[in-house]
C-alpha cells in the first residue's frame, strides 16, 4: 500500500463487495496520510452508494426485468474484477501451479 499510496483505498471503497475494514486498517498501519485516505474515500464513497442505490431501486421495483438486471450487476461486480490478473492472483491465492503441487505433495 505505501508504493500505491490511496489507490488501493480508493478502489476497495469504491466496489461494492470491496472489505472495507481491512483496508481502512491497512491504511493507518503504513501511516498513509489523512488527506490521501479522506480523498480516496470521499472519491469511491459515492460510486458505491450508487451501485446500491441503482440495485436497490430495481429491487424495489421487482420484476422480471428487474431481476435479469440485479442478477446481471451482481455477476458483474464478481467476475470484472477476476479479470485483472493481479486480483485474480490474489483472490484465488498464487497462480494455482503452486496449491496444485503442494496438495500433490500432502
Amino acid at each position: 500500500m505505501r508504493r500505491l499510496g490511496p489507490a488501493p483505498v480508493f478502489a476497495i471503497t469504491a466496489h461494492p463487495a470491496g472489505p472495507l475494514t481491512p483496508m481502512q486498517l491497512l491504511a493507518g498501519v503504513v501511516g498513509l496520510p489523512v488527506w490521501e485516505y479522506a480523498l480516496a474515500v470521499a472519491l469511491g464513497a459515492p460510486l458505491r452508494s450508487g451501485v446500491y442505490a441503482v440495485l436497490g431501486t430495481s429491487i424495489l421495483d421487482w420484476g422480471p426485468l428487474a431481476s435479469a438486471a440485479v442478477a446481471v450487476g451482481i455477476l458483474v461486480l464478481i467476475v470484472v474484477p477476476l479479470a485483472i490478473p493481479a486480483v485474480r492472483r490474489w483472490v484465488l491465492g498464487g497462480d494455482g501451479r503452486a496449491t496444485r503441487r503442494a496438495r500433490a505433495r500432502a
